[in-house]
């Protein structure tokens, strides 16, 4: 119960932190000073339900930027939506110090073509879209919206 209330705050704790970067970067222009760029997180809550084109282009934006390249240079070469079992969509490794919220977060694996390496990230349907592995096998694919 104690691990579930630590991630349950956690998880509140990097929402709250987010959405206040986001709020620096986007009230006045510029990046809030000390703040870093987070070129990952869109303005919105930690769940909002953004658009599948919303996250995809999340996904493509962030593959470029870590790629050092136009977003051009990425292209989409699937996309197939999932229920993540919990909050770590599907990548414990990228999570390795925190506990993860054992909840159902819907999402995507979206494959990417960044120019000329293929890169998987998977996402939820708001703030986060990660570079990661296939899913094991085991993961429910949900319908297309």
């Amino acid at each position: 119960m104690v691990r579930y209330a630590l991630a349950v705050a956690a998880a509140v704790a990097l929402c709250a932190a987010a959405t206040s970067v986001v709020a620096a970067q986007t009230t006045d222009g510029s990046d809030g000073g000390d703040v870093p760029s987070l070129p990952q997180v869109r303005p919105g809550g930690l769940l909002a339900n953004r658009s599948p084109d919303e996250v995809i282009d999340l996904a493509r934006t962030n593959a470029a930027t870590r790629a050092g390249v136009s977003p051009d240079q990425v292209s989409v070469v699937d996309v197939q939506p999932v229920e993540w079992p919990d909050f770590s969509l599907g990548c414990p490794n990228a999570f390795p110090h925190f506990a993860v919220a054992q909840v159902t977060v819907p999402g995507f694996i979206v494959q990417l073509d960044v120019a000329g390496t293929p890169t998987i990230y998977h996402t939820d349907r708001g703030l986060r879209a990660i570079p990661c592995e296939a899913p094991p096998a085991s993961l429910t694919e949900t319908t297309s919206d």
